[in-house]
């Protein structure tokens, strides 16, 4: 355990250690001071060292009955002085005092005298361990989720998302909380744990802080002295794994005097240089809000971003021209949304975050709003795709596949013409009961069937999205978007 036990579940081994120690002292010091333990050292001494039998109360009943012994209340007594002087060997002398002790009582003094002392050491030497350390250079700072603000994020997250740790908060010492990507842009995390440390016995406030920071691979120009490791980003807690391409994560473990950071940071498609560059620099800048130390020297805006791979779905999905079908909703840079490749389907479009299912007979994606407290917008999408193969569809092609698709059962609104092989529609109708989404009572809802071509072929394309009624602008969006990323198959 690093720090101090102040404010965190103690070790008891020292007060045990004490406990048993003392008891010990007290048991033996009893045993010297009383006629009963006085008795049954010296008998045990007198039994070991040959001088008395070891069964000493049937040898004196033996000689009581023999005569040589008189018995007289709880004492024994020789009938005979002669014979007791006889057997002493030489007169008693008269100064004799009978409380004289033998060398066992004298042991089990002496010993008893050690033990209560060594007891006594050992209760001051572990008391010093659960009294509060002297405060560290920092005797307090902000909460985590205040030392880094979206402003500062936006460098390396089109939406940053913060959600607060719960689970971090060990005491008010220490605190921690994490930001997400939740926009377009590649898939990006922050996580921040904070800590300040107190002194406990022999280590000070800084010598716990420098524990924490443990003996990684060196980060010079981070606080006081910083450590980094590095490997490969692992899912974040509610992600889709089908929808990540990979990446790197970093964790930079910091102190500047007795405050402690761990800050990890992962990037979609990212390399080590990258992560590692970024991480150390929100590491300073965070250690600058909360102590005030010299800010990063390298901003986050200069850290090279590696071009995407040509088959990564930020190449695929590119930079098109986006004319609206329907009004003019259209994407804007800082909205919740991500880019989907979906198995399957042969473009990339953008739409919410949504969690999806895959299907098959067609092959379609259903897509929907996981749906919790926290979610003020309920929206969804369902798509599905057909192959021709390298001639173009034709019309019994599209009759069975667009009666072999899930429209909409109350949707009355007719069909309109885009183009030739493309037609859509849109309306507000009352929600299916078997949609739970709580307090939504109608829902806004496009369609669009579309003959389309790619580099490899000619396909059929069917959509309906779908959302809260006054929200109309997500399925638009969606829809304009996908049009947007898929040609026509027109002569």
């Amino acid at each position: 355990m690093y720090g101090h036990n102040w404010g965190h579940p103690a070790d008891s081994t020292g007060l045990t250690t004490l406990l048993m120690v003392w008891g010990a002292a007290l048991l033996l010091h009893g045993l010297a001071q009383t006629a009963w333990g006085r008795y049954t050292v010296t008998r045990l001494w007198l039994a070991a060292t040959g001088r008395l039998p070891r069964r000493l109360n049937a040898f004196l009943e033996d000689a009581h009955r023999r005569g040589v012994l008189r018995h007289t209340g709880g004492v024994y007594q020789f009938r005979h002085l002669e014979l007791r002087d006889r057997l002493a060997g030489d007169e008693l002398p008269k100064d004799h005092q009978a409380t004289e002790q033998s060398p066992a009582l004298a042991l089990l003094n002496y010993t008893g005298q050690v033990l209560t002392a060594a007891s006594l050491a050992i209760w001051v030497i572990t008391a010093l361990g659960y009294v509060p350390g002297v405060e560290g250079p920092y005797a307090g700072i902000a909460r985590s989720c205040t030392l880094l603000s979206d402003t500062q994020l936006h460098a390396v997250m089109s939406r940053p998302e913060k959600k607060v740790s719960p689970e971090k908060k060990v005491s008010a010492q220490s605190r921690g909380c994490s930001w997400k990507e939740t926009g377009a842009g590649r898939d990006a995390a922050v996580e921040l744990y904070v800590r300040t440390f107190r002194a406990q016995g022999p280590e000070n406030a800084e010598g716990g802080a420098d524990t924490a920071v443990g003996e990684g691979t060196p980060l010079p120009g981070v606080g006081d002295r910083a450590t980094v490791e590095s490997g490969a980003a692992r899912p974040w807690p509610g992600d889709d794994p089908q929808f990540t391409e990979g990446g790197r994560s970093a964790t930079v473990r910091a102190r500047a005097g007795n405050v402690y950071v761990r800050l990890e940071y992962s990037e979609e498609l990212a390399g080590r240089d990258r992560v590692t560059a970024v991480a150390a620099t929100l590491t300073q800048q965070v250690l600058h809000k909360a102590v005030g130390v010299a800010p990063p020297k390298r901003p986050l805006t200069t850290i090279p971003l590696p071009k995407a791979p040509a088959g990564s779905r930020f190449a695929r999905y590119g930079t098109v021209e986006t004319t609206p079908v329907l009004g003019d909703a259209t994407w804007q840079p800082g909205e919740r949304t991500r880019l989907y490749d979906l198995a399957g389907v042969p473009f990339v479009f953008q739409a919410p975050r949504l969690s999806c299912d895959e299907e098959e007979k067609p092959l379609s994606w259903s897509c929907a709003s996981q749906v919790s407290p926290d979610k003020a917008v309920f929206t969804g999408l369902v798509l599905a795709v057909e192959k021709c193969g390298r001639d173009r569809c034709t019309r019994a092609d599209a009759e069975r596949f667009a009666n072999s698709f899930r429209w909409y059962s109350t949707h009355t609104s007719k069909w309109k013409h885009l183009d030739t092989p493309t037609q859509y529609n849109d309306a507000t109708f009352a929600i299916d009961p078997q949609m739970n989404w709580p307090d939504v009572r109608k829902i806004y809802g496009t369609q669009l069937f579309r003959h389309f071509k790619t580099h490899d072929g000619y396909y059929l394309l069917a959509l309906r999205a779908f959302a809260q009624a006054d929200r109309p602008d997500l399925p638009r969006k969606i829809l304009n978007d996908v049009c947007a990323h898929t040609v026509p198959a027109t002569r």
